[in-house]
């Protein structure tokens, strides 16, 4: 027997969810689930910065696996099985950014409809520099360790 409940991780952010997942029968083993991410669902924190802005995540896609921005579904049991998404998991590079609807609508044009409906984005890395959101980042982080 295995452990009978487990802490996920956060889709956005990757930290600990507070939620505990708990099994539905003794035999059932939820160490695999445990600092996992197992959905889509975002944790408090980043619920609560969506509401403000939406959330734009670096990635490199020569570093992700191929078709990584595809949907895909969990291998079903039985065909009366519920189809559940698997989420994208291609490579972070570690940038992790909450920007106004107003910039979403400007940098992602065509797109910006259905980022601003879902709240949260991931975004390449050099388009992320090349829109400069790094060295936004770090001006507001020098601004607030002064104002500190």
């Amino acid at each position: 027997m295995g452990n009978i409940a487990a802490i996920p991780k956060c889709f956005y952010c990757q930290e600990d969810k507070n939620e505990i997942l708990i099994a539905e029968s003794l035999r059932t083993d939820m160490s695999v689930y445990h600092m996992k991410v197992c959905d889509i669902v975002p944790c408090a924190n980043c619920e609560a910065l969506m509401g403000r802005g939406v959330i734009l995540i670096t990635v490199d896609g020569a570093k992700s696996e191929d078709g990584w921005y595809q949907p895909r579904y969990y291998n079903k049991r039985r065909s009366s099985d519920p189809d559940v998404l698997i989420p994208p998991n291609p490579y972070r590079t570690g940038g992790w950014f909450v920007v106004s609807d107003d910039f979403v609508a400007r940098a992602f044009d065509t797109i910006s409809e259905q980022v601003l409906r879902y709240r949260w984005s991931f975004i390449e890395h050099a388009a992320a520099e090349h829109l400069g959101l790094f060295a936004e980042s770090e001006r507001m982080n020098k601004e607030k360790e002064k104002n500190a």
